[in-house]
């Protein structure tokens, strides 16, 4: 009579530690963040020109002192 013993193959866990972001999400990701820095430059050079009132009528919470709460804001 013969015996067989039957295993689950188990696959081991590659070696080098942590795995590395892809090179296209990396990419994606600087351009975002250039971007972004792009756009508060641009609003930061500008806000002089925006009158107050309009902002306040508008909505929005946010003043050319505080603009912490724009949505886009951090």
């Amino acid at each position: 009579m013969a015996t067989a013993t039957l295993t689950a193959p188990t696959h081991a866990a590659p070696a080098g530690g942590a795995k590395q972001e892809g090179f296209f999400k990396r990419l994606f990701a600087a351009l975002a963040e250039a971007r972004m820095r792009q756009v508060e430059f641009e609003m930061k050079r500008y806000r002089h020109l925006i009158p107050q009132n309009e902002v306040k009528a508008a909505g929005y919470a946010a003043t050319a002192k505080n603009d912490q709460a724009l949505p886009f804001v951090r």
